[in-house]
């Protein structure tokens, strides 16, 4: 809405001049400044929400990608002289409280997803890239070790399929 705004500035500056009653509610310079900053502070936002929304799958991959695109967005509002500064600084605080949370099963998937494996980690170091992933796979072999090893030996549990009705299969 802003960028449309912006985009008809001169319309709405015309129609201002021609009826008085909206002299009042008409942005100043400073405030046009402001939507236009802002236009730009959101429209990562904007287009990240129209990849993910017009994807038939998202993968955690891209997802990963995505995110690191707007948290780099963010880190190059910086600045006290910056007008939204304090803005700025909420939204990299939320974003980073909620990336955070999510943020290892997003290394995770994002490794395994072939597309996305090279440009998901930025400038990670291979260590830093594989520490995550060797931790759950350490998790994961511990557990299937405690759920998965069967008892038998594999011959027997192969007969045994073998022997079952087709309502039984």
């Amino acid at each position: 809405m802003i960028d449309q705004a912006l985009e008809i500035k001169p319309l709405l500056a015309h129609l201002v001049s021609n009826l008085s009653s909206l002299s009042s509610n008409w942005p100043n310079e400073e405030e046009w400044n402001i939507l236009t900053i802002l236009a730009d502070l959101l429209a990562p936002f904007a287009s990240v929400t129209k990849v993910i929304s017009a994807s038939n799958y998202p993968t955690i991959g891209e997802v990963k990608l995505l995110f690191e695109g707007i948290r780099i967005h963010l880190n190059q509002f910086r600045g006290e002289d910056f007008i939204l500064q304090n803005q700025v600084d909420e939204m990299k605080c939320v974003f980073t409280n909620y990336f955070n949370e999510i943020s290892e099963a997003l290394h995770v998937s994002a490794f395994f997803d072939p597309r996305y494996k090279k440009l998901a980690y930025g400038d990670m170091s291979q260590d830093n890239i594989l520490e995550p992933v060797c931790r759950v796979m350490a998790n994961y072999r511990e557990s299937a070790d405690d759920t998965l090893i069967p008892s038998q030996p594999i011959q027997t549990l192969q007969r045994h399929l073998m022997n079952l009705s087709a309502t039984e299969t």
